[in-house]
């Protein structure tokens, strides 16, 4: 059951009626949808993404439902004010998400500083995302010995 896997508009899936509760199946978390899903169902589907979540939150109430926030940029790759990731923090936890994860692709801590307090003030649990490298840089710098050890 995964929202952003298909282009057919909601009639065609009704999530729903064919699904049991995710907890029970041994889940402890579903991901739900990211922004870049916002984006297609919007534009291209002219769906009501929002609504979506708000049924599935409905249907599952006993189950979390994780959403996604890419630090300073959301559905593309331009950085967008403060006010608006709160604003889309503040939405997610209106519509039934319970989680959020939230990454920054150039592991820019200070990106997250701001989502990860307002997330955790509308009530939100935050996974935080570890992105990294096996290149042979990231293994050169970081295994280096330490000088005088």
């Amino acid at each position: 059951m995964a929202t952003k896997a298909s282009g057919l508009p909601d009639v065609h899936r009704p999530y729903a009626s064919h699904c049991s509760p995710f907890g029970r199946d041994g889940f402890y978390a579903v991901d739900l949808m990211g922004t870049v899903q916002f984006g297609r169902l919007h534009r291209y589907l002219r769906e009501n993404p929002w609504e979506r979540i708000r049924l599935l939150a409905k249907a599952y109430a006993q189950d979390a439902f994780i959403g996604l926030d890419r630090s300073k940029s959301l559905t593309s790759f331009n950085i967008v004010p403060d006010s608006v990731i709160a604003l889309w923090i503040q939405r997610c936890a209106a519509n039934g998400l319970r989680r959020l994860m939230i990454f920054d692709a150039l592991h820019d801590w200070n990106n997250l500083v701001n989502s990860v307090k307002i997330a955790r003030a509308e009530g939100i649990e935050v996974v935080v995302s570890l992105v990294y490298s096996l290149s042979r840089y990231t293994r050169m710098n970081f295994t280096r010995k330490k000088p005088g050890k």
